[in-house]
């Protein structure tokens, strides 16, 4: 009996908690997709445009540049994204000026970030990426690959006939609903 109350109650609380991140990350963003989780604590930067279906176990994302995530976007926990960074490139103080660097940062539809993955300012992920827990991804991701490591290195592609598959199942059951 003991364990079902305890399960009743997590239940509840991580409902309720959903969707207090939701409200919080509603009120960071331009736009968020119909469909969005906020299964954690999530911080993002006012110039953010989350697509739908996505789901999100804790983000910290900071910067003044542009967050443009698609749609059905995945998050492992803790995943950290810059848009911006001290500009070091002066004459004028160092080790930086007070003046930042921002560039935008764009994930492609149906990315999948692993766990304490760090993205860096500029950066671009192509549609189907993968990207693998702990990585730190400094430069653009091309659509399909598999990527990891600090800093974050090329392993694989997805199989491009089982995505396209795939794909085409996700908008089958789609128009079904």
């Amino acid at each position: 009996m003991a364990r079902f109350l305890l399960k009743l109650l997590y239940r509840f609380f991580s409902a309720l908690f959903s969707q207090i991140w939701f409200l919080v990350a509603y009120f960071q963003c331009e736009s968020i997709g119909v469909g969005a989780k906020f299964n954690s604590m999530c911080r993002f930067p006012r110039r953010t445009r989350i697509g739908v279906d996505c789901h999100f176990n804790g983000v910290d994302a900071r910067g003044k540049g542009a967050l443009i995530v698609g749609d059905n976007f995945h998050s492992g926990r803790d995943l950290l994204i810059y848009t911006s960074n001290h500009d070091f490139m002066t004459d004028k103080t160092l080790p930086y000026s007070s003046g930042f660097i921002s560039k935008d940062v764009v994930i492609g539809d149906n990315v999948w970030i692993g766990s304490r993955v760090i993205l860096l300012p500029g950066v671009m992920i192509g549609d189907g990426a993968i990207i693998g827990a702990g990585s730190v991804v400094s430069k653009g991701v091309d659509s399909m690959a598999i990527v990891a490591g600090n800093p974050a290195k090329k392993l694989g592609e997805r199989d491009k006939i089982l995505y396209a598959r795939a794909l085409a199942n996700m908008r089958r059951n789609d128009g079904a609903s």
